[in-house]
């Protein structure tokens, strides 16, 4: 028996900051409160409820969130029955200090409790007083929502193959937010989307912090995955996204390479090209190991799309360590590549370590590596 806690009246804003997972999490969650009733609108200002669902990655990404939570306030004043919450991986982090830092939130809830999120607002709403659901139990289950609302365009679609991540890279809060990892059935996911199909998407792509990992220990399910779906005949083009160096092995190139319908992209973080810097962010592999990979999949599919991120100003990062990231970039000639800036992120084992390069030192890197990509991108 499915229980309903609002009205037809009653609207909600759900506005989205992070990665593609994070944009899935806020369909899903408008997926839930869709059923429930909910009437979702595009001004924050005809909400009754606001919810903002943020990543707790980058330290100046959750200054950000802090601050719109902050401008939030003053819809209270014209909205009494106004609920503003904030969901997601910011709001798993944080837990009860973000009620401290903001006193006008009503409602924190992390991303494995999305599926409740219409009961923590009506108790919200009633009890008169701030809910804190952060637990992590129910880390996932068969998610398949009996429609999908706020699709990125007309045909295409995200379908979440897996939470969590199990590596535990140094500077990295995700295993602490999102659990460890849990993957999908083939079978669910393979149906999910054949619905999609049947509601006119022909692009779909799979989402997951370590998706090159998915079914894991099996060494051949995502490869089995990636099969199922290419059989489907009215999906037309497969993408996956973000895959390990680590787990992205000669079968999975090979795979990519002989189903027409996998889409020629590989998006794989090397995060650094020095070996030490590797070590100490505990990534599992060397720069040669990760170059070695690069050219099987130059060599297997010549069009190929190798996008890569990268972390300048680790803690402790030479010159030389700089520099041999510099010359991976100027030999891997990545399609596209993403930079930040090194942050601490409490709780990791990183945040122990002295944040030793200046924040001018940091910038400059960045953007010579930007520059530097720029001079030597590969046109595919």
């Amino acid at each position: 028996m499915i229980l309903s806690y609002i009205t037809m009246k009653d609207s909600v804003y759900i506005q989205t900051f992070g990665c593609q997972m994070n944009k899935l999490d806020s369909e899903l969650i408008a997926n839930a409160l869709a059923d429930q009733g909910y009437n979702l609108v595009n001004k924050e200002e005809s909400a009754d409820v606001i919810l903002l669902n943020a990543c707790s990655v980058r330290a100046h990404a959750e200054e950000r969130v802090y601050n719109r939570l902050s401008l939030l306030k003053k819809y209270k004043i014209t909205n009494p029955k106004l609920i503003i919450g904030l969901v997601g991986c910011m709001a798993q982090k944080d837990k009860a200090q973000a009620f401290e830092r903001i006193p006008h939130l009503d409602l924190v809830c992390g991303p494995h409790r999305y599926k409740t999120l219409a009961k923590l607002i009506n108790d919200a709403r009633t009890k008169h007083n701030p809910v804190n659901c952060t637990d992590q139990a129910g880390l996932l289950s068969d998610e398949n929502p009996n429609r999908r609302v706020n699709t990125p365009t007309e045909h295409h679609a995200y379908i979440q193959a897996m939470r969590g991540c199990d590596n535990y890279c140094s500077y990295c809060i995700v295993p602490y937010v999102r659990g460890k990892e849990v993957s999908r059935s083939v079978n669910d996911i393979t149906t999910e989307a054949k619905t999609l199909a049947s509601q006119g998407v022909r692009d779909i792509t799979l989402l997951g912090q370590n998706i090159t990992a998915y079914g894991k220990p099996s060494k051949s399910a995502f490869i089995n995955l990636l099969h199922n779906l290419h059989s489907i005949n009215s999906i037309d083009n497969i993408g996956f996204i973000t895959g390990h160096p680590a787990f992205v092995t000669d079968e999975l190139l090979k795979t990519m390479a002989s189903l027409p319908k996998i889409r020629r992209e590989l998006h794989m973080p090397a995060q650094s090209g020095s070996d030490r810097i590797l070590k100490d962010m505990n990534r599992g592999y060397t720069s040669k190991e990760y170059s070695t990979i690069i050219k099987q999949a130059y060599r297997l599919m010549p069009d190929v799309k190798i996008i890569s991120d990268f972390i300048v100003g680790f803690p402790s990062e030479s010159e030389d360590d700089f520099q041999a990231t510099v010359d991976l970039v100027k030999t891997a000639r990545f399609s596209k590549i993403f930079v930040f800036k090194y942050s601490p992120r409490s709780g990791t084992t990183a945040a122990k370590m002295t944040d030793d390069i200046p924040m001018a030192i940091k910038k400059e890197r960045n953007n010579t590596l930007l520059k530097v990509q720029k001079e030597t991108h590969r046109n595919s």
